[in-house]
């Protein structure tokens, strides 16, 4: 039975954990609208949106150890794959949308039906072109499961899925014509190929050897779904699990280095503004302990800078470079410096946008006190890149790729920093499982995972409109209950609301009413309404109505905008259980678009899962940062932005990074605060290479700081878990521990990293 933190967040959350912070309007994400089409519908009259035409409920689900997974089916786009002439023309055609467009009408010439598609994106690797449905009228906008049939019985068409999401996330989980099977021991290739004929399946490759999973596909997709070929196969004789090989959309947190007096969360001297000891006492820790080169943090990422100046890249000891063999017959040729499993190459290195995995290495274990850039935490210890997402679509993995390079990372790192999230699957289960237990010759891995960035506690959010239009512009927002629980008022605000040159603060009108001329229009089960409550900015703030489970409120705003360009702002907070959602919406003249989803408690997965120690953010100013999603399974929270300031750290080199340069000021989100935690494991293991995973979580829950307002029950709260991380507390925590051990518990031949702290101590604990 899966546990209560793995229950924790049925969903998608964030291709990395995205920064709530933005240094400029460039950086905003952009509400886009053009001039309005002859023949389209006036947004004026827009309709007003219910929680179910956002994502449609037809009953789908997935099984992780036997506990359903519910889907929701996004009824504006579709997954397809294109037989290869198509495919080919499409790919070559990249960002040509005319050409597009003319290419996918040839291709669907025999569907008989009044939409049209445009491309979303294409996933090059995996041969996946994601397609949005246009319609002229939005009553027609929904492709039907016999409409769905009709394209894949296309003569251009491989098989077409629907893009399914969560209620917990708008990001897509697409499925493929594979499944994942894990059988049981007894199951070698022979008895697996029997399988295949009985269940009309083909056996594509072994996935796991280890863990004896295989990848299968399913054939005539015409006639049925690769979902329900999956669900049916559990139980089965011989299958430990199985699920869909889904796609999924990952969101993507003293010295004498001339950048580090801007590096608070190391040592804060109240720098901008920042509130003193928000930091991890980093140079008392590295009194006694810096990093040990023999540790390596292992960061599953989207590729890191391996030419980066300030980075210590991890090499392979085992293998011979370019000489095409794999030496050390771990499955990888050539994996000299990790492996890029979502190309299947031996360059984990970033490509085009994509630099979050280089940041968070320069959290985790820059190289310090070597007079260039800044330090890492672990500074002394290598990085290891395994790279999981990549190239021109930058967000998609497999979920077999995901495992895939969480076992790599067991084999050949000590600590595993991971600053992404995922929906629930068993493969990452499992994966996570192997790596805590078997890592390190048995002693266990530390797999750190970010709590996400989703949480809405007071957060002011902001996003760059630009309105090529004389239609008004359409915002709104759908709270949505669709938990089995009540948590608090299992309820949504919303606050000091600025567009254009309006600034709406709700005070000067008497709940619950809303300000007079201003033009607001309801829809859902319940009307917001204005209240006087402690989640407002002054004394009064807007409140979603009280709904029951799979009820929702919403609320919409219409302004017109002289402006071209303008910047919207709202605060907004979330009281809701795990499985309960806030969308902010925007009407682009054809139908509502969710932009962002807001999360009330609840961590994101694989930070849920057991296996994982769940890291959370804090800021500046010593209180946990409004974005970072919290509950039942938090372990701690690290230092990252959410206050005056963010981290800085390693970019990639050049202008293709976050800033010019090789180093960037404003890396934030748990995705910073996760690879910190990471750094201060590898500090751990580097004063004590013996611990345990077990060990390492305790020693980092134990030493930690109370900060917060909140009360710690027993030591813990879901806000901060057990407080924030502080690396002299944990690394001077093993010296203390050996002193209250007897001598048997003493290898004195051990030898550290180095530090001012004469040696490696090494304790049973």
């Amino acid at each position: 039975m899966i546990s209560t933190k793995q229950l924790q967040f049925f969903s998608v959350f964030i291709l990395f954990c995205l920064n709530f912070t933005f240094a400029s309007a460039e950086d905003l994400p952009v509400l886009k609208r053009k001039s309005t089409l002859e023949g389209q519908e006036n947004s004026e009259t827009a309709p007003q949106p219910e929680g179910s035409q956002l994502f449609l409920d037809e009953g789908d689900y997935y099984l992780v150890r036997g506990e359903k997974i519910p889907l929701r089916r996004d009824p504006r786009k579709i997954a397809v794959k294109f037989k290869a002439t198509v495919l080919n023309n499409l790919q070559e055609a990249d960002n040509q949308t005319m050409l597009q467009s003319d290419i996918l009408q040839q291709a669907l010439t025999s569907v008989n039906m009044s939409v049209t598609f445009t491309v979303k994106k294409q996933l090059k690797n995996k041969g996946i072109t994601i397609l949005n449905v246009k319609s002229p009228s939005t009553s027609s906008q929904r492709l039907s499961r016999s409409q769905i049939q009709e394209i894949a019985a296309a003569d251009t068409v491989e098989f077409v899925n629907p893009v399914y999401t969560s209620t917990r996330s708008i990001n897509e989980i697409i499925p493929t014509d594979e499944i994942l099977i894990r059988f049981t021991p007894e199951y070698g290739q022979a008895e697996v190929e029997s399988f295949c004929e009985r269940h009309n399946l083909t056996l594509k490759r072994k996935t796991v050897s280890k863990l004896n999973i295989f990848t299968l596909s399913v054939n005539n997709l015409q006639s049925r779904s690769t979902l329900k070929v999956a669900n049916s196969l559990n139980g089965q004789r011989g299958v430990v699990w199985s699920q869909p090989n889904f796609i999924q959309k990952i969101e993507l947190n003293s010295v004498n280095d001339p950048l580090y007096p801007d590096q608070w969360h190391l040592e804060n001297s109240v720098q901008r503004g920042g509130t003193e000891d928000a930091d991890v006492d980093a140079e008392e820790a590295w009194t006694v302990q810096t990093g040990n080169p023999d540790i390596t943090i292992a960061i599953i990422d989207d590729g890191v800078d391996l030419n980066h100046e300030d980075l210590d890249i991890w090499t392979n000891p085992n293998e011979t470079p370019n000489n095409h063999i794999d030496d050390d017959q771990n499955g990888y040729a050539d994996d000299t410096n990790g492996w890029n499993f979502y190309d299947d190459t031996n360059n984990p290195d970033s490509d085009y946008d994509n630099h979050h995995g280089t940041a968070c290495a320069g959290v985790a274990a820059a190289k310090g006190d070597n007079g260039i850039g800044v330090a890492g935490i672990a500074y002394g210890c290598k990085i290891l890149p395994v790279k999981i997402v990549g190239g021109s679509a930058g967000e998609f993995a497999t979920e077999e790729d995901i495992a895939k390079a969480i076992l790599y990372a067991a084999d050949h790192a000590d600590v595993i920093s991971c600053s992404w999230g995922v929906a629930p699957n068993t493969i990452t289960m499992d994966a996570i499982d192997y790596a805590v237990e078997n890592g390190r010759d048995g002693k266990g891995c530390s797999v750190l995972f970010a709590s996400g960035n989703g949480a809405a506690l007071g957060i002011e959010y902001s996003i760059l409109v630009q309105w090529q239009s004389s239609d008004p512009i359409w915002v709104g927002w759908v709270y949505e209950n669709t938990g089995p629980e009540n948590f608090g008022e299992n309820a949504a605000w919303l606050d000091q609301i600025e567009l254009g040159m309006d600034t709406i603060t709700f005070e000067e009108v008497t709940p619950p009413a809303l300000p007079e001329n201003e033009y607001w229009d309801f829809g859902g089960d319940a009307r917001w309404e204005t209240v006087y409550d402690s989640h407002a900015v002054g004394e009064i703030s807007l409140k979603s109505g009280s709904v029951g489970q799979d009820q929702s409120s919403a609320i919409t705003l219409s302004r017109n905008l002289d402006e071209t360009e303008t910047i919207f702002t709202y605060r907004v907070w979330m009281d809701a259980g795990p499985d309960d959602f806030l969308a902010a919406l925007f009407h682009d003249g054809e139908e509502w678009q969710p932009y962002e989803i807001f999360r009330g408690k609840g961590l994101s997965f694989p930070a849920s899962y057991d296996g994982s120690m769940a890291v959370g953010a804090s800021n500046d100013l010593n209180r946990r940062s409004p974005y970072s999603q919290y509950g039942d399974e938090l372990d701690f929270v690290a230092p990252s932005g959410g206050g005056n300031t963010g981290i800085t750290t390693t970019d990639r080199t050049g202008s293709a990074g976050y800033s010019d340069g090789a180093y960037t000021s404003d890396f934030s989100g748990t995705s910073s605060a996760t690879p910190l935690a990471a750094g201060i494991a590898a500090l751990i293991l580097s004063r004590d290479p013996n611990l345990t995973a077990s060990e390492i979580r305790n020693i980092m829950t134990d030493s930690c700081d109370k900060i917060g307002d909140d009360d710690y029950d027993n030591g813990w709260n879901m806000y901060y878990g057990y407080g924030k991380v502080n690396a002299y507390r944990a690394v001077n925590a093993i010296d203390q521990a050996v002193d209250n051990n007897d001598d048997d518990n003493v290898d004195d031949d051990s030898s550290g990293g180095g530090g001012g702290g004469g040696g490696c101590f090494i304790s049973t604990l």
